[in-house]
């Protein structure tokens, strides 16, 4: 089942998809005099998609006249992976600027060192300074599963469940440590 990426409209209920899926199986059971199936489905990014937002600090904004206006933010394809890739259109906002008008279309890039390291472009956004946190929703959908430690130099953000009961660290942010402490330098390399 699909997640609006797009934001151009509401997706049809777990119902709708069901009363669809049904009714043309049983058709098709009628047809062919067929028995009847076990159904077994994967529901996709419909059911944990909006479970989770990803937060993203600005590091900086560039602008250059006459070129597009570019912020780089402390996530990009190590933590969303498929924003980058052109396969999802992620909803973005300000977090921390959510009463102001977007007045600015931005480009977004990560810190990763290549070229495709861009969650989005064009985006309409408020006037964006350092420090400033912007949202990725409904980030829930896979993203997990897709990061990656960008070259070896780029730790993972904490993860945190947010509920009724409470705010939980359920991963704490990764450090550089973390990634390198699995390395081991064969003693014969450091000449000893």
């Amino acid at each position: 089942f699909n997640i609006p990426f797009r934001h151009k409209g509401d997706l049809p209920t777990a119902e709708e998809y069901a009363k669809v899926i049904t009714s043309t199986i049983k058709n098709k059971i009628r047809e062919y005099d067929l028995a009847e199936p076990k159904l077994l489905l994967e529901p996709g990014g419909a059911i944990v998609g909006d479970a989770a937002i990803l937060l993203l600090k600005v590091g900086m904004v560039k602008e250059t006249p006459g070129l597009a206006k570019w912020t780089a933010v402390d996530g990009g394809a190590n933590v969303i992976l498929r924003a980058s890739q052109g396969w999802y259109h992620y909803q973005i906002v300000a977090a921390n600027k959510m009463n102001f008008k977007p007045t600015e279309k931005v480009n977004i890039a990560g810190p990763l060192c290549y070229s495709g390291d861009v969650i989005a472009r064009n985006r309409m956004l408020p006037a964006l300074a350092e420090g400033d946190i912007l949202a990725a929703l409904e980030a829930g959908a896979y993203t997990f599963t897709y990061e990656f430690h960008g070259g070896g130099s780029h730790p993972l953000p904490a993860v945190i469940l947010i509920s009724n009961k409470g705010d939980e660290v359920i991963r704490r942010r990764e450090t550089l440590s973390d990634i390198i402490g699995k390395d081991v330098l064969p003693m014969r390399l450091l000449g000893i």
